[in-house]
């Protein structure tokens, strides 16, 4: 992502100290360290710490999303902005959450939904 979009400022999130690590150390060797920032820790702790409405492309994966992650995911995302939504078919509230034709235009394929913000 970072490659494809020179302007982007990325933001991720793992659990594991070891895949941040690795994160790193490629964000690091491609020089991406001033746009690309690695964040360690549970994503329902660490999403509540970024600024709302400042995204144009959330992408989800990992494991079955919940209501909690996909209404962060929202509140982060600007007008416009598009959330890819992998893993729907592992169970929790993505179905619902991403079926409210009021605030999203979604489109599901199979595990995964793409969902623009209205």
């Amino acid at each position: 992502m970072a490659s494809a979009a020179a302007a982007a400022t990325i933001d991720t999130i793992d659990s594991d100290p070891a895949h941040i690590e690795l994160a790193s150390i490629q964000i690091e060797k491609y020089g991406f360290e001033d746009r690309v920032k690695a964040h360690c820790g549970e994503t329902d702790a660490a999403l509540p710490k970024f600024y709302d409405a400042h995204y144009d492309l959330a992408f989800f994966d990992g494991f079955a999303p919940t209501y909690s992650i996909l209404n962060e995911l929202q509140r982060l995302l600007r007008p416009g902005g598009t959330l890819v939504c992998a893993n729907l078919t592992l169970g929790g509230d993505g179905d619902q959450f991403l079926g409210d034709v009021g605030a999203w235009m979604s489109h599901s394929l199979g595990e995964t939904a793409i969902a623009v913000k209205r």
